[in-house]
């Protein structure tokens, strides 16, 4: 069950609630990116659980912004700095959702 919390970044103000990095699911693999295009924290798929059949339509949806479907490349975890500004990020804080 993957878990998503709340960050910010106390200079820019960038806020998200996501993962923090790698997460697992049910049957997906995450993890957290800054999407260049939207400004903003999200989680994206990276690939299926080893024991779900990959089917090759699947992976061109993998590293996409939920939002805009653009490619997201900066991987960025719990304790790095902002990816936006380089600021100091806080969080995580409450858990803000249990997925699966």
């Amino acid at each position: 069950m993957g878990i998503s919390s709340q960050f910010e970044c106390q200079t820019c103000g960038l806020a998200a609630a996501v993962s923090g990095g790698d997460d697992v699911g049910k049957m997906t693999r995450t993890q957290t990116r800054y999407c260049s295009n939207c400004e903003t924290l999200v989680d994206v798929c990276t690939g299926l659980h080893d024991h779900v059949q990959e089917q090759a339509h699947h992976r061109d949806e993998y590293n996409r912004c939920p939002d805009c479907r653009e490619i997201a490349s900066i991987a960025w975890a719990s304790g790095e700095p902002c990816p936006r500004c380089g600021g100091t990020m806080t969080g995580p804080g409450d858990v803000i959702v249990f997925w699966d």
